[in-house]
């Protein structure tokens, strides 16, 4: 079954055309990177994938059904605002996500993130809260995963950080997209 297939995508803002006839697929322990400058339609292509934006033209398919009518359940996403909400603490962050899907809030320990739990998001460091985010976007084990510029901001030892966990995610099964403007990154993509 195919993750995300994307078909002659097309996002027209007006006069400006910000996604052209855009096709491709992420399988099932994939990870596939979407390479390109800031302003090259990047993020547009995510919001069309998740429904938050529709298509002007082409469509989309999340697991072989029409975006409108895949359960969200199915999704995880890291905004490039990270989706945090800054006055909560990072637990309550992981909490609210979990009720929000029907599920377990999972351990922070387990995710080497216990010492920070009652930290309040707006005050740790960038870093850190891309690392939140994704725990937070994981916490329902979503088989499909969107990741917008996901290492935006950290240094090199959180970004490696990061790619051991999308790699993982691949590994137990999610079809992954990443987008990024770092050639290096598009390199950790299969």
């Amino acid at each position: 079954m195919t993750g995300i297939e994307a078909t002659g995508l097309t996002k027209r803002f007006g006069n400006v055309l910000a996604v052209d006839g855009l096709s491709f697929r992420v399988d099932p322990g994939e990870v596939v990177g979407l390479l390109g400058a800031n302003g090259a339609g990047k993020t547009t292509t995510m919001k069309m994938l998740l429904g938050l934006l529709t298509p002007t033209g082409g469509h989309v398919r999340i697991g072989g059904r029409p975006v409108r009518e895949v359960d969200r359940r199915v999704l995880g996403y890291v905004p490039q605002g990270l989706g945090l909400y800054g006055d909560l603490t990072v637990a309550e962050n992981l909490e609210f996500a979990a009720q929000a899907f029907g599920v377990t809030t999972p351990s922070l320990d387990e995710a080497g993130m216990g010492a920070i739990a009652d930290r309040r998001v707006s005050r740790i460091s960038l870093g850190l809260r891309r690392r939140v985010a994704f725990v937070v976007a994981r916490c329902h084990d979503p088989s499909v995963l969107i990741l917008d510029e996901p290492t935006s901001g950290v240094g090199p030892l959180g970004r490696a950080r990061l790619w051991e966990t999308i790699h993982e995610m691949a590994d137990h099964g999610a079809a992954v997209l990443v987008s990024t403007h770092y050639m290096d990154e598009a390199e950790e993509c299969d």
